[in-house]
């Protein structure tokens, strides 16, 4: 009996999807796998899958997994190439990492039967020989049965330490030797269901949301690239807590089609799971960060947002729009003129205890002494500043006189 393993270039499949099935009906191939994001792909070309024919009956086993496992994309992959050929049975979601030496459990029983569109986590299966799991709490006591906690791993495949990092090691792993996953997930049966990462838990109002659940809504809005949305928890200097931003990119790079996604996006979100993103931006592709195997880099681009990466994107955003972040045109406007100010030329009496003085701060300096003044005054006020991911924003500076 021959073995054939067959290495394809990863942006062949990621450039034209259909050419994955070209080459299993070619080389009549058994066994593939691939991450989530590559049967969503698969998903999006339902059109010319309607209009091609492929013998995929030589398939017998796909593994799902690299990263989290959307319930409805795969088995909309399963419905698709059922008239092709692809038996119902060969999808097998599974996990694993690098620190395990790839896959250590396996689930057996996915079918369009066995499962729904509407379930929001998918089982993993069991361990395979040699490995043995558990699920704790966040002091490191057992939790019970279907209960949500963090994942632990030990057995032969899973790694001894990281090389030369005692300090990462006294963190990896327990002083019994459990190594931490940093996954969370419960055990149901002895089978293991990921429930998600524990950095990707996004705390909105106090509920725990999931990067890839809020991502799952975004990606079925139409007018999307698929496996290029991100949801990152992103801190706001303006918010007392995080706040949700959604990355997405757009298949047309018109931005007057911008807004119209954005809303629909967040009409989505809203009607799904009663959330509402501070951001969402377009981006293009490249500006999404993966890795070699097709997972989006989340904390990247967390850190990218919070240089100031995005904020030209922001004012853009905000200037289209014309929302509350912007002022009217015929509000303001800078206009440039050289001119001695003399405190008396100002066309009210700053002495006046009546109505508000609007100050436009810039980078002369006149504005903040115009507040100084009127400090000193015990005078009302109010400024009108740039600032970060705005275009302008009103402060405001109430004193009694």
């Amino acid at each position: 009996l021959a073995c054939q393993q067959i290495h394809l270039p990863i942006d062949l499949v990621l450039q034209e999807p259909l050419r994955w099935l070209d080459w299993i009906a070619h080389y009549r191939a058994t066994l593939t796998w691939a991450p989530n994001f590559a049967y969503g792909l698969i998903n999006k070309c339902a059109e010319a899958l309607g209009q091609r024919h492929w013998d995929l009956s030589c398939m017998r086993f796909i593994l799902n997994g690299g990263e989290a496992i959307v319930a409805k994309t795969a088995r909309q992959f399963l419905r698709l190439l059922a008239p092709h050929g692809l038996a119902a049975t060969c999808m097998h979601p599974a996990w694993g990492m690098s620190e395990t030496c790839s896959g250590v459990t396996y689930a057996h029983d996915f079918t369009l039967e066995s499962t729904t569109d509407e379930d929001t986590w998918v089982e993993v299966g069991g361990p395979i020989p040699g490995v043995s799991i558990r699920i704790v709490d966040e002091a490191g006591s057992l939790v019970d049965e279907e209960c949500v906690g963090r994942l632990q791993i030990r057995g032969l495949p899973v790694t001894s330490g990281y090389y030369q990092a005692p300090e990462l090691n006294r963190e990896a792993f327990t002083d019994d030797g459990w190594f931490h996953t940093g996954d969370l997930g419960l055990l149901r049966a002895g089978r293991l269901t990921i429930t998600g990462r524990a950095k990707d838990v996004i705390i909105l109002h106090g509920v725990n949301f999931h990067s890839y659940e809020i991502e799952a809504v975004v990606e079925e809005v139409a007018g999307l690239e698929v496996s290029y949305t991100a949801a990152c928890a992103v801190s706001d200097p303006d918010a007392d807590s995080d706040r949700l931003a959604i990355f997405y990119c757009p298949t047309a790079a018109d931005e007057n089609q911008w807004l119209a996604l954005n809303q629909t996006i967040r009409q989505r979100l809203l009607q799904q799971l009663g959330i509402h993103p501070a951001y969402v931006l377009p981006v293009p592709k490249d500006a999404i960060p993966k890795t070699a195997i097709g997972k989006i880099q989340r904390s990247t681009l967390q850190q990218r947002f919070a240089a100031g990466e995005f904020d030209t994107l922001l004012t853009r955003l905000d200037l289209l729009s014309g929302n509350a972040n912007t002022l009217p045109d015929w509000f303001y406007r800078t206009i440039w003129r050289r001119r001695e100010i003399e405190t008396s030329w100002l066309p009210f009496d700053l002495a006046s205890p009546n109505g508000h003085a609007l100050v436009f701060m810039d980078q002369s300096g006149l504005g903040t002494s115009l507040c100084a003044e009127l400090d000193a005054l015990k005078q009302r006020y109010v400024c009108v500043e740039a600032c970060r991911r705005r275009l302008c924003q009103a402060r405001c500076r109430a004193l009694s006189p």
